[in-house]
């Protein structure tokens, strides 16, 4: 006989209560408390409690009738699936809802694949057991007494596919929890990070600073960044002009957190992406001009590769030295997500290519490698015994003025814009916020500051205006190879750090950026004089796009 309805019914109901207490509270913790959000967490705790019960019911009635049973695995079924949309529904309030779907379809499918395997390979092993024994077996005597019952190998096979499913079955759910677990740890991580709330929305739209401020064509300007920006759903963008007689234009448009509507504003924060690897060739070429680095060095000096005798300083900065991409190691990139609060250190990443073999003969052709510029940063460190955060500091911020840029260090107070990605599906965008630690430690030199559009464009300024490099140096930074790439279709060469590309005709030089989050693009133009940097908080925009329509309307309206 099946166990008594009533013990069942106290045992569900005592579930779906203390279930249901649990999820309202851990909703409360993890968003504003509303009645939405409290009705969300307590009905995910009465799916999470029927599914449990349920589940203990099916374990320990094994007695009860078939009928009976197929009703209860039923209601199961049901709650499972009330239970994931739930949880799906509470993640898309707390991390978005493309993010929230993916972590649900990734603790999915993770969970069955292994699942699956597990109980295929045991599956496997079982058949294979049994195939020998039926081999092995050389009469029908083959049923063995076992403490005086008969014991046949099908009972046995039957009793250890059971053992392989249940195997199976927890390798299966422990897979899931794990990636559940992860999605909340970053899911805490979020609002820990997240500091939207400290923008000043007032200070938004469009200004204009400098001798010929009446000249230039602020609403015009204004208006293409609002253009792209809708386009792109509202991405956040922060752009700076500086034109000949160094009159500034400074720009916003978009949200710089796209669930609580909050806009980029003038003091937002944004990562440049690779346009630091410009700010750490202009470091690379200080030392040169000093004479306390020479282009032809070979690096083996500060590094221990087997491939160091092979390449120069020049190499590293042009990217002709067939080193392999640290970030295109699939273990990396899985750390580099799977661990949001990591501090990568410099060492490190190079031990991520430490192994390996260059590609191509150092010097021979050009191929763009983010490893470059990592070895460039601990080569710069090595040599001035500071570090990277300390020498970017004190020629940007400390020497030229430009106080919003940093390489970590960055005051409690600073507005960073969260950044996104979206998904190739059409599902949204993921925002990357707990991921920021991983993310500007594992770019450093060649991808890790932070900083704001005016900062970029007036670094850059004052580098190609002759106020950091001698002519000579500037000449060495300006000298390019051949640089064909797939990712920028508009550059004609490569220098040392300095992208030159051809964007309607016009010949700029500077460099693009792309991170997780955020990409952008610093141009300059010398004859006439202006510079256009754009930052924005998703990992892809079209930066010649949005470069290209800024630079027209400089060039139509305002020369």
């Amino acid at each position: 006989m099946y166990m008594n309805r009533r013990p069942v019914g106290v045992a569900v109901a005592a579930g779906v209560i203390s279930f249901g207490i649990v999820g309202t509270l851990i909703t409360g913790f993890t968003r504003p408390w509303t009645e939405v959000s409290a009705t969300l967490g307590l009905l995910t705790g009465i799916a999470a409690g029927g599914l449990a019960t349920t589940l203990v019911y099916l374990r320990v009635a094994s007695d009860i009738p078939a009928n009976r049973r197929s009703s209860v695995r039923a209601g199961t079924g049901l709650s499972a699936g009330l239970l994931v949309v739930l949880i799906a529904r509470v993640l898309s309030l707390t991390i978005g809802f493309s993010f929230a779907l993916t972590i649900v379809l990734l603790a999915v499918i993770v969970g069955g694949v292994l699942a699956l395997g597990t109980a295929l390979v045991g599956t496997l092993a079982l058949r294979l057991t049994r195939w020998t024994r039926e081999k092995v077996a050389s009469s029908p005597d083959d049923t063995r007494l076992n403490n005086g019952q008969d014991y046949t190998g099908e009972e046995s096979s039957g009793n250890s596919r059971r053992r392989v499913l249940k195997i199976a079955g927890g390798v299966g759910t422990a897979s899931a929890l794990g990636v559940t677990g992860w999605a909340g740890r970053t899911a805490h991580l979020f609002g820990k990070l997240d500091r939207t709330h400290l923008v000043d929305t007032s200070e938004t739209g469009s200004r204009v600073s400098g001798a010929d401020s009446e000249s230039v064509p602020a609403a015009s300007l204004l208006s293409e960044l609002r253009q792209y920006s809708t386009q792109r759903s509202e991405v956040g963008l922060q752009a700076s002009v500086i034109f000949d007689d160094s009159t500034t234009w400074l720009g916003t448009a978009g949200n710089a957190s796209h669930r609580e509507d909050v806009p980029v504003s003038f003091d937002t924060h944004l990562y440049v992406g690779s346009i630091t690897k410009f700010f750490t060739a202009t470091l690379a070429l200080r030392e040169v001009q000093r004479g306390t680095l020479s282009l032809d060095d070979q690096i083996d000096e500060w590094v221990d590769l087997d491939f160091a005798e092979e390449v120069t300083i020049r190499m590293l900065l042009n990217h002709t030295t067939g080193i392999p991409n640290y970030t295109e190691n699939l273990w990396w990139g899985a750390q580099y997500f799977g661990r949001p609060t990591k501090r990568w250190q410099p060492d490190e990443l190079v031990s991520v290519i430490s192994d390996q073999v260059l590609k191509f003969e150092s010097g021979s052709r050009y191929e763009y490698s983010n490893t470059n510029y990592i070895l460039l940063g601990v080569i710069l460190e090595r040599l001035t015994d500071l570090r990277y955060q300390a020498l970017l500091r004190d020629l940007v911020r400390e020497e030229l003025g430009y106080e919003h840029t940093y390489y970590l260090g960055y005051p409690d107070d600073v507005p960073i814009a969260n950044g996104y990605d979206e998904s190739i599906f059409g599902l949204g965008r993921r925002n990357l916020t707990a991921f920021r630690q991983s993310l500007e430690t594992g770019a450093y030199a060649a991808g890790g500051v932070l900083s704001t559009a005016p900062d970029v464009a007036g670094f850059l300024r004052s580098v190609f205006s002759g106020r950091v490099l001698d002519d000579e140096t500037r000449a060495e930074m300006r000298t390019f190879v051949d640089a064909p790439d797939e990712d920028v279709p508009d550059q004609l060469g490569y220098g040392l750090g300095t992208r030159n590309l051809e964007i309607d005709g016009q010949s700029l030089v500077g460099h693009t950026g792309t991170i997780p989050g955020y990409s952008g693009i610093a141009m300059h133009h010398d004859e006439p004089a202006y510079t256009i940097a754009v930052l924005s908080n998703v990992s892809t925009i079209d930066q010649s796009r949005i470069c290209g329509a800024l630079q027209r309307v400089v060039l139509n309206e305002y020369y």
